[in-house]
């Protein structure tokens, strides 16, 4: 879905198997991925596929579903196509016009290959748009009853039309986005 207005925040939830450790390894496992698709994998990334649990993914399903009944989710994307990353860019390209363009700075949550393996790992997650980060991560956890891995993705959404990925990373205009996107387009 797209994204809605600025203001809001982003936010990532997804199941947790296990210790972190086990959650690290499961992140670093990028086969399949268009990382490991282009050869771009990360150092200690590793070619085994995701192991999605079909059972904790369909409980998240219906957590999200359930908050965004309540009013506490505005907007949600699956990040299991793509990744994390893939997903916020797909919301801002969807909700942003060049009379609205909308944009975000991304938090650099983790370090060197478990950051692009965050952002680009195809697992069982949403990204989701929220006016409460806290409280709307606190209920999903309440709703899903399990493990639950929850992370505020970056500064609120704003009017830029940026999408900032830090001073290490860099940041790119999401018309360029959209217009890369389209490029693909045989209409």
């Amino acid at each position: 879905m797209d994204a809605k207005k600025p203001g809001n925040t982003l936010i990532a939830v997804e199941p947790m198997r296990g210790t972190f450790e086990q959650w690290a390894e499961d992140t670093l496992r990028l086969g399949g991925t268009h990382l490991a698709q282009i050869g771009a994998l990360p150092p200690r990334a590793s070619t085994g596929r995701p192991r999605p649990d079909p059972e904790a993914s369909a409980r998240l399903a219906r957590a999200v579903h359930q908050a965004m009944n309540e009013g506490l989710v505005e907007s949600a994307h699956d990040a299991s196509d793509g990744g994390i990353l893939c997903a916020v860019a797909e919301m801002l390209i969807a909700g942003s016009t060049p009379e609205r363009p909308l944009g975000c700075r991304m938090y650099p949550l983790y370090r060197d290959d478990y950051l692009m393996a965050y952002w680009f790992g195809e697992r069982s997650c949403y990204v989701l748009e929220c006016k409460n980060p806290v409280h709307t991560m606190k209920r999903i956890g309440e709703l899903y009853g399990g493990a639950l891995g929850a992370n505020i993705l970056g500064s609120p959404l704003d009017a830029s039309g940026i999408l900032d990925l830090n001073d290490e990373y860099g940041s790119v205009p999401v018309s360029d986005l959209a217009a890369a996107w389209l490029g693909t387009l045989d209409w």
